[in-house]
């Protein structure tokens, strides 16, 4: 019973469609390939080691046995997890004599967790 009262809270008090405002956010929408895009992309922040590789990767280039000793997790896990970043256009490598190097593949990335760190700090 109390979930109904509190979910009074949250309706319309009568029921009017602003048709211009809808046909404007309509229109600025992406399409569900697109949501189903980014979703797959937040779905990286929420995974703790895909987490800690990009952290590692804001100022450094960093091998893949660097990042295994640095998350102390074992190299095929870190591969397992650097394939899907790179799937998802996270992060890069390059090859440096005979290390694979890995960096990410832009600023992005770093600004959307900036951002989620004022957030938080905001909401706390």
């Amino acid at each position: 019973m109390d979930t109904i009262k509190s979910n009074e809270n949250f309706k319309c008090r009568y029921f009017r469609i602003q048709k211009d405002v809808v046909k404007k956010v309509r229109a600025r929408l992406p399409s569900d390939d697109e949501f189903a895009s980014l979703i797959e992309l937040f779905k990286v922040f929420t995974d703790e080691i895909k987490l800690k590789i990009i952290y590692v990767l804001f100022d450094s280039e960093v091998c893949l046995c660097e990042l295994s000793e640095l998350l102390t997790i074992n190299e095929d896990e870190v591969i397992r997890q650097l394939k899907e970043l790179e799937r998802l256009g996270v992060v890069k490598h390059k090859h440096k004599e005979d290390m694979a190097c890995y960096y990410l593949a832009n600023n992005h990335i770093q600004h959307i967790l900036v951002e989620g760190c004022i957030h938080k700090s905001h909401t706390d």
